[in-house]
């Protein structure tokens, strides 16, 4: 039996490898431990400019890239949804106390996880949708 084209994106490790990638660039850019791209450039920036330019320009396509893929697949409804799923899961790990909350930096990682897995949510939506339906996701390039 010969995979369609429609449905090869879709598997655990390729939604695992764009969980990992969103979590990877989110984690990068701020965390509050303080070795992130933000303190990079905050501490950094006149220095060592000639690097931190183009990685910094190399982040934003990034982030350009992954929310225009959120935002055309799971669309404005879809996002909140998705997010709220995401804060009553975190809800409820907070409460059986399995995530610690005991201060603002939890409170920062918790969101920062769950922004990634928001991203990642959308990135994974369109392969997802068109193994459940078997409809094909068609976007207008002309509008």
């Amino acid at each position: 039996m010969r995979i369609s084209r429609t449905t090869r994106g879709f598997g655990l490790s390729a939604l695992l490898l764009r969980l990992s990638g969103t979590l990877f660039i989110m984690l990068s850019t701020y965390n509050p431990t303080g070795w992130s791209l933000y303190h990079w450039l905050w501490l950094e920036w006149p220095a060592e400019w000639l690097l931190q330019a183009p990685l910094a320009l190399l982040y934003a396509l990034a982030y350009i890239l992954m929310l225009r893929a959120t935002l055309r697949s799971l669309r404005l409804v879809g996002i909140a949804l998705t997010t709220a799923l995401m804060g009553t899961v975190a809800w409820l790990l907070i409460d059986a106390g399995m995530l610690a909350l005991d201060d603002a930096a939890d409170l920062v990682i918790i969101l920062l996880y769950m922004l990634g897995g928001l991203l990642a949510a959308g990135m994974s939506w369109v392969p997802i949708w068109t193994s459940l339906t078997g409809q094909r996701s068609v976007d207008d390039l002309t509008g």
